[in-house]
């Protein structure tokens, strides 16, 4: 089977410079290593100029402050209004997400706003889907397909530097409860990890760290 392979590119340099016979999605971002920002319209329109030619799906990260995964409506405007330019762009996809304030479940509402924003491109929830409690988690996934949402980018726990690989059991209950419904993107493998973990998890979509 295919392999989809996504890295994570964050400026125009690391874009031209990435081997993309081996890469068959792109996000880009800035500060990913933080959870990542939204990218400047320059960036978004030059990377699309650029793979316009190739067969690699691009999408952009949607986020507009590190602080956490909370967004007021003045936030959720500049991020509805980032999502308008990715659009107008001809990107493919964003990366989104919003949690309540207590990061115990998703923020419905604001959700809602940014799916609609999205107008038929395809749509992820990001990582930030990690800091929901365990308990919680099957839920939101079914909430997510009750609208529509694509993909979600999943580490299996809230400790970032921890291998995918010891995550391994709770994802695959993740993708049992998605009934192929939505995707399960384990995210921040690490490339020698990537053969290992799609295996075990009988996959064939990955999201590989670069930083």
């Amino acid at each position: 089977m295919q392999i989809i392979r996504e890295v994570a590119v964050t400026d125009y340099q690391h874009l031209v410079t990435l081997e993309k016979e081996h890469t068959q999605r792109i996000a880009i971002g800035t500060n990913f290593e933080n959870g990542g920002l939204t990218p400047s319209r320059g960036f978004m329109a030059e990377a699309k100029k650029y793979l316009a030619d190739q067969p690699v799906s691009l999408s952009t990260i949607i986020r507009p402050h590190l602080q956490d995964h909370t967004y007021n409506d003045a936030e959720i405007k500049i991020m509805e209004a980032d999502i308008f330019d990715a659009q107008q762009l001809g990107l493919d996809g964003i990366i989104i997400d919003a949690l309540t304030d207590d990061a115990q479940q998703l923020d419905f509402e604001a959700l809602e706003n940014l799916i609609a924003a999205a107008g038929g491109m395809m749509v992820t929830f990001g990582t930030a889907f990690d800091l929901l409690p365990q308990a919680k988690q099957q839920a939101a996934l079914d909430w997510l397909i009750e609208h529509n949402v694509d993909r979600v980018l999943v580490h299996g726990s809230a400790d970032a530097t921890q291998s995918v690989l010891a995550n391994v059991d709770w994802l695959l209950e993740l993708i049992k409860h998605a009934k192929q419904q939505i995707d399960i993107i384990p995210a921040n493998v690490l490339p020698n990890e990537v053969d290992e973990v799609l295996t075990k998890l009988s996959i064939k979509q990955v999201h590989v760290a670069t930083h």
